[in-house]
């Protein structure tokens, strides 16, 4: 049990196109089936910047190029289980990373827009800054000048399980939200599939219900 990482897990999970589609449209489109799984292709998550005199590279959970019929877009989920004052700073670079690959990889002028979602799975609410101009001190006289940068935090508990359509996503928000409100009574008697209750147990540090597991699914 000991040997499962959240960071692996995760990745395996949402890497799935069917994951990943329902929940970005949970999230981003109210439900609706607007990003199709087969539109959807996993990108390297590791992203490198060489500079002149330095050089960076990150490692997203997971990112997706969204290559719709009317739209086109690069959609990153970033899974944190506990709030970090960083994650503002950490999103703008890792979308700016991105933006920096697509520059070297693109022909044309205009690059595909980048969205970072940030689910947070862990106990509590998240009290961390979404605005970078929140966290940095702004001399006076040129705050009306100065760029903001907000990101997207999405806390699980908080998503309505309804809204998903992929058995094993609407598992997992079910569950994850009523065992961090300790519904117990509620949590009982719900079936999951063996990919679901991983899921379920690395999040919230339940591995009792892993041994509850019995057979391939």
């Amino acid at each position: 049990m000991k040997d499962l990482k959240v960071d692996d897990v995760i990745r395996d999970f949402f890497r799935n196109p069917d994951h990943f589609a329902d929940m970005m449209n949970a999230i981003l489109y109210g439900g609706q089936n607007v990003i199709k799984p087969d539109e959807l292709q996993v990108m390297d998550s590791n992203e490198i910047f060489v500079g002149k005199y330095i050089s960076k590279e990150r490692r997203r959970d997971v990112i997706m190029m969204w290559k719709g019929k009317e739209s086109q877009a690069i959609l990153a989920l970033e899974a944190q289980n506990q709030v970090d004052f960083t994650m503002v700073s950490r999103t703008l670079l890792y979308d700016a990373l991105t933006y920096n690959m697509q520059d070297k990889k693109s022909k044309n002028h205009m690059l595909p827009y980048v969205m970072s979602i940030v689910l947070f799975h862990g106990e509590g609410k998240w009290t961390a800054k979404t605005s970078l101009l929140e966290r940095v001190n702004i001399p006076e006289g040129i705050k009306h000048e100065s760029n903001d940068w907000k990101m997207n935090v999405v806390d699980i508990k908080d998503l309505n399980y309804h809204l998903l359509k992929n058995e094993d996503n609407h598992s997992v928000v079910k569950a994850v939200g009523k065992i961090w409100r300790k519904e117990k009574e509620d949590f009982k008697g719900m079936e999951v599939s063996k990919t679901a209750a991983r899921v379920i147990a690395i999040l919230t540090e339940r591995f009792d219900i892993l041994e509850r597991v019995k057979g391939e699914e």
